[in-house]
């Protein structure tokens, strides 16, 4: 005798409950790898913060003395940059279309960037003290992107991402 086999309207039923499960499981990974995909660019924005927030910590460190002013530092930033960065509290930024000895920070390159200007205001953290502080905008909405270093952190100069500007993805944000 032969083994009795599920009719065909059965077969097809369970086949059809897999394919959906299966279609629901794909959209759900292409919604997130999207997701990633398009902020891909605004993530690797961040390497210029930590990259430019590092030479700052090390330079201080390097020189054993607390920095007030940008230029004690004698770093020069390229032209371009996506954050304004901030060495002390107070006092004012260096716009990118002329030399400013005494200031305390740099403000974003809005010539060629057309984002707005950065606010100390706007800061989680104050700058000073040993503690660096970059902020911008980079991808177009009212939310900063900051990151800090601290050359007494442990281990030193090491950047910290302080406030995240870009949102999770759809499938992350189910499981917050």
């Amino acid at each position: 005798m032969r083994p009795a086999s599920p009719a065909p309207c059965e077969a097809a039923g369970v086949k059809r409950i897999a394919l959906v499960i299966a279609l629901v499981l794909l959209a759900a990974f292409a919604a997130e790898v999207w997701h990633h995909f398009v902020h891909f660019g605004a993530r690797s924005k961040g390497a210029e913060a930590r990259r430019t927030l590092t030479d700052l910590c090390l330079k201080q460190v390097a020189l054993k003395t607390p920095v007030t002013r940008f230029k004690d530092l004698g770093i020069t930033l390229e032209r371009g940059n996506r954050y304004a960065y901030f060495i002390a509290p107070g006092g004012r930024l260096e716009e990118r279309t002329a030399k400013d000895d005494e200031a305390t920070g740099v403000q974003v390159d809005v010539e060629k960037l057309r984002s707005g200007r950065v606010n100390e205001s706007l800061l989680p953290r104050p700058p000073g003290n040993g503690v660096f502080v970059a902020a911008g905008d980079i991808d177009g909405d009212p939310d900063l992107d900051v990151w800090s270093v601290s050359s007494r952190s442990e281990p030193p100069c090491t950047p910290v991402h302080e406030r995240d500007d870009i949102e999770p993805g759809p499938v992350a944000r189910l499981f917050q």
